[in-house]
């Protein structure tokens, strides 16, 4: 595919879970997408991130615990337990 300028770029962005840095060979990547957005205008803020959590690591219970070691990281969220603690 070609954008403005006239670049040839590829669409398809391989990606390995955020929380345990692995690949996606031979599972899936969910993206998740979260961006701050501002209460009284619901308007957007600031750039979206997206993080890529692997299917197997988001079927087991320790899906909560990724997020909540990713989402700190952000800045989204503040003073979650944490066993490292």
């Amino acid at each position: 595919m070609e954008n403005e300028k006239g670049e040839i770029i590829d669409l398809y962005v391989p990606r390995g879970c955020s929380a345990t840095n692995y690949p996606s060979l031979k599972s899936t990547t969910t993206p998740l997408s979260r961006s701050p957005w501002a209460r009284l205008t619901t308007t957007v803020t600031e750039l979206v991130r997206t993080r890529a959590m692997l299917s197997m690591a988001s079927s087991v219970p320790v899906c909560n615990d990724s997020l909540n070691h990713l989402t700190p990281r952000d800045g989204y969220v503040r003073n979650v337990w944490a066993a490292s603690r």
